[in-house]
């Protein structure tokens, strides 16, 4: 693997962690309003540990929080001051202060547009929107436009262009939510390299940090215990002992499903379970459309779903989930499906932060 291949991953591992914060903070109700590098600490300092590549976010001294607020017309109006580091605010908050007595306010989509910046200065060393000759004026304007240079990025994949690209929108309306940069193809395969990673100092100009490594050995560990599941799994079968809960739960979904698609003594094809849950839980694979407001059904969580079944449950990969199999693997997509459901709930939860 490519030293540029590596840090790119390294960055993409890292501000996946960022966007996930944020989703969480929105769906508290709260801005953070000033994400940027000095806000983000790493969890450890010694190579090679677990904690080495985990992020926090840390300083809402500058947070807009609901909770605290007396109403929402309190909240919104907190939604009109200028703060944060200017670098890092969204052509929004600059509008605001011109339009502030009719009301309008910006939102949680700020913090989008910190992301984007954090992810540029990590993949290029430099910043989107500079400053000439000390110039706040010539940085504002820049940052009104959007206007920022993409080729000192020529290295780097399409997806985190993608991102980029997203996460700068000058438009807030057209910015999309950080739910919504959650599902960007960047972050479908985020898994570190198991080789030794790259000094962050090679893609960020950020020269405090020091040469680091890491491998996943929290990755492993999870790995670990599914195969210790699977092991169990296949150890229970072969009992003679009573049917647990869970598997009687899982035997009762198989059969149901099979009554419901095509009879086959091979098993169920994936597509079967697929249509099934589509059918059962629609809620699972849709998301709201920024137009109409309204829930639409997502291909690329459909898509997720079915190559989870495909790869983790279909363990002879023949095409086929038998009823073995589809005891064994019953846990793991049960898995997917709560961490799905909340968080459609926090998607919910966060909707009114975008709104304007």
């Amino acid at each position: 693997m490519s030293d540029s291949l590596r840090a790119e991953k390294d960055a993409v591992h890292l501000i996946h962690q960022v966007v996930d914060g944020v989703t969480y903070l929105h769906s508290h109700g709260c801005v953070h309003r000033d994400l940027k590098p000095e806000n983000l600490l790493m969890v450890g300092r010694i190579p090679d540990t677990d904690e080495y590549m985990q992020l926090k976010i840390c300083d809402f001294g500058l947070s807009a929080m609901r909770a605290v607020a007396v109403n929402q017309d309190d909240f919104d109006e907190s939604l009109q001051k200028i703060l944060g580091t200017e670098e890092y605010l969204a052509p929004e908050v600059f509008s605001t202060a011109a339009n502030h007595r009719n009301g309008e306010h910006y939102t949680g989509k700020i913090d989008v547009w910190a992301i984007g910046v954090i992810y540029y200065i990590m993949l290029s060393g430099r910043f989107p929107f500079n400053r000439d000759d000390n110039d706040a004026f010539y940085l504002i304007t820049q940052i009104m436009k959007g206007d920022y240079d993409m080729d000192c990025l020529s290295g780097i994949s399409d997806d985190s262009r993608e991102l980029i690209t997203k996460c700068l929108t000058a438009e807030q309306d057209s910015r999309p939510t950080a739910f919504e940069v959650m599902d960007l193809a960047v972050f479908k395969n985020d898994k570190l390299p198991e080789e030794d990673l790259m000094s962050i100092a090679k893609l960020s100009s950020m020269g405090n940090y020091k040469t680091w490594r890491k491998k996943r050995r929290v990755l492993n560990a999870v790995k670990a215990i599914a195969r210790l599941k699977v092991a169990q799994g296949a150890k229970d079968s072969h009992s003679t002992g009573p049917v647990s809960a869970s598997d009687q739960e899982a035997l009762d979904l198989y059969q149901t499903i099979h009554a419901h698609g095509n009879a086959d003594a091979k098993g169920l094809e994936t597509y079967e379970i697929v249509l099934y849950m589509q059918e059962q839980m629609p809620h699972l694979f849709q998301k709201r459309d920024r137009d109409t407001d309204k829930l639409v059904m997502c291909s690329d969580r459909v898509e997720t779903f079915s190559q989870l079944l495909s790869e983790k449950v279909d363990l002879n990969h023949d095409g086929y989930i038998s009823k073995d199999e589809f005891v064994k693997g019953y846990c793991i997509w049960q898995m997917y499906i709560r961490k799905a459901e909340m968080y459609q709930q926090s998607e919910r939860n966060a909707s009114w932060i975008y709104k304007h």
